[in-house]
């Protein structure tokens, strides 16, 4: 689609470590979003894409337990941490890993570009978005020795053997509104060992517009992770042309069956696909390059506090409905 190269270059790997696509069960205890995808490099680095959110209270210790497990006792290298957009469900658990935990990981670049917190818009976006958005900020620049990249629409760059497209930031959705803070999320399109990726954050209608109007039939992939974790983000039609095999939901089961009757974007790239994905039911992994049916699905680890999630968030379920989903969740904790 004529887009700019942006200078970096692909890195030879000597490891051949199997290249690795997980999305990451966030801790769903109180909290029904966060969004946290982890991927492998061939030389058993880690490229990762958002966190999770404040309320997902132990993740900055799960998120790096996880890595731990593929890095044979280790310290884990996270040669590239991609940031869609600042709020607090995709950025908190980062701030406290580099904050409280910066011995136990080695970060060598953060990706973003998150807009002014004095944007003409800011005032629609909550003094919750300013106060994390002026932490992040301060974190990066107390944390010395993170390289950071100011990602543009049209770049290219490389993380080992990962190839990435930025398709859209927030300076594409200007002269129009941005009160939706969702827009400000940047859209990454990965490639890696044949396989393509479509990483749209929380992307929503206008990111939409500028999506579908400037790369059309380039949105096709192989997997697709499902913009805004299913709420109102990205049309119908966007998931027509992503025409993905592997969709992924970053969300909870219980707002995943809220959502479905009312989100047709949902439901037509559920229909596209040959498998879906909910982030909560359990730690997901796709080996690249993609192949239907070499999907593995972890164990579930963590399971909604409903008395807690009732004082956070005043939402409220049946007895019935709650003894059916601990039952779910305890045959998904038995997987193997």
């Amino acid at each position: 689609p004529g887009l700019t190269p942006y200078c970096t270059k692909p890195e030879i790997c000597t490891n051949n470590e199997k290249t690795t696509l997980w999305q990451f069960e966030v801790d769903h205890t109180l909290i029904d979003c966060g969004m946290c995808y982890i991927i492998r490099c061939c030389d058993g680095s880690f490229f990762v894409i958002d966190s999770a959110h404040m309320y997902s209270v132990n993740d900055d210790l799960r998120i790096i337990e996880f890595l731990k497990r593929f890095t044979n006792g280790k310290k884990p290298v996270v040669a590239g941490w991609f940031f869609s957009h600042c709020h607090e469900d995709h950025v908190s658990k980062f701030l406290d890993i580099v904050e409280y935990r910066r011995n136990e990981i080695e970060i060598q670049t953060v990706y973003y570009n998150f807009p002014d917190p004095d944007h003409r818009d800011a005032n629609h976006w909550g003094e919750c978005n300013y106060a994390v958005a002026m932490r992040f900020e301060k974190v990066l620049e107390e944390a010395n020795g993170i390289n950071v990249v100011t990602l543009h629409t049209g770049q290219r760059f490389f993380v080992r053997n990962l190839k990435f497209t930025v398709l859209c930031t927030h300076e594409d959705i200007f002269p129009h509104s941005m009160q939706d803070y969702n827009n400000s999320s940047a859209v990454l399109m990965m490639e890696a060992e044949g396989s393509k990726v479509l990483f749209p954050g929380d992307a929503s209608a206008e990111s939409d517009k500028v999506l579908l109007r400037r790369y059309s039939d380039y949105l096709k992939c192989d997997v697709v992770q499902v913009s805004h974790h299913g709420h109102s983000g990205t049309s119908p039609e966007f998931y027509r042309l992503a025409d993905a095999e592997c969709a992924l939901f970053a969300v909870t089961q219980i707002k995943f069956d809220e959502e479905y009757p009312r989100q047709e974007a949902n439901r037509v790239a559920i229909e596209i696909a040959k498998e879906y994905h909910i982030a909560s039911n359990g730690a997901v992994e796709i080996p690249l390059p993609y192949v239907y049916g070499q999907t593995k699905i972890y164990p579930d680890e963590t399971f909604e506090d409903f008395n807690g999630i009732f004082n956070l968030w005043t939402y409220e379920y049946s007895d019935e409905m709650k003894q059916k989903l601990y039952e779910e969740f305890l045959e998904r904790k038995k997987r193997r």
